[in-house]
């Protein structure tokens, strides 16, 4: 996947957006399920976006 994209080092932060997205959605999949067209609830979703946006710090590509 990385080499079509062309991106460097971001084996972490693929790994994290997955495992957190499954976490985050299972954890809330019984609110989503009571009412058709419900959405995910603010809190994990922002929780979900700071854990993968920071776990992209960790392997940042060495500038060349």
């Amino acid at each position: 996947m990385s080499g079509i994209l062309r991106e460097r080092r971001v084996y972490l932060l693929v790994a994290a957006g997955t495992v957190g997205w499954f976490v985050t959605v299972g954890h809330c999949i019984e609110q989503l399920g009571d009412r058709p067209g419900m959405v995910m609830p603010l809190g994990p979703l922002a929780l979900f976006i700071a854990v993968t946006a920071l776990s992209s710090v960790v392997l940042r590509p060495r500038s060349e």
